[in-house]
């Protein structure tokens, strides 16, 4: 039986767009790793903060390459690598963790990683909840609106800032913070530099 003019047109569409989806989709994980691997950074992070990745895995690789503090870095990078399954991501992440390693001095665990990339997974085992992160707020805000105004203002100067939900006094606010680091200490550091050069205060946060 033929099928009506109707039902049949939106057959066709539905098919098309489902092409389209498979055709696109794909190719998204290629750009990026294209503009990774042609060190266009500058790209790599604007597709990010336009929200145009969407990937969880590359999201924290991207995430991990704007962070300042090292260990921080290092730690986002191999929790991307742990539930990745895009070999060539997981390939660069090996890569970074190697180089962090090697520049540290420890040699062995380097040539470890980079004979075997699942190594990554001993040194750095999942956890059964996220630790908490430091980080320097240097804006709060009811509207989201507002707080993506000052996060707009600084995120070609500081790569490391994003914006978070907090509740104060039982109310819901926007918070737009910098850096992400496992120590208070560290996040203090941090803070002084942003005074220092860019006459930013804040004041330290837990997360």
């Amino acid at each position: 039986m033929a099928m009506s003019p109707m039902p049949q047109y939106r057959f066709v569409h539905s098919l098309i767009g489902v092409l389209l989806l498979l055709a696109i989709s794909p190719a998204q994980p290629q750009q990026w790793a294209t503009l990774y691997q042609e060190n266009q950074m500058a790209a790599l992070f604007s597709a990010y903060q336009n929200g145009e990745i969407v990937e969880p895995d590359w999201q924290l690789f991207v995430r991990a390459l704007q962070t300042v503090d090292g260990d921080s870095a290092i730690r986002l990078m191999a929790r991307a690598y742990t539930h990745s399954n895009d070999d060539r991501l997981r390939a660069f992440i090996q890569e970074r963790i190697y180089q962090y390693f090697y520049a540290g001095g420890y040699y062995q665990t380097a040539s470890k990683i980079r004979q075997n990339g699942d190594y990554i997974l001993k040194l750095f085992p999942l956890q059964s909840s996220t630790p908490k992160k430091y980080g320097i707020q240097i804006g709060a805000f009811r509207s989201r609106e507002n707080a993506l105004k000052l996060m707009q203002t600084w995120q070609n100067k500081l790569y490391d800032i994003q914006i978070i939900q907090i509740r104060r006094n039982g109310n819901r606010l926007y918070a737009v913070v910098v850096g992400e680091f496992p120590t208070r200490e560290a996040a203090l550091r941090y803070r002084d530099e942003l005074n220092q050069h860019w006459q930013l205060r804040g004041y330290i946060i837990q997360y």
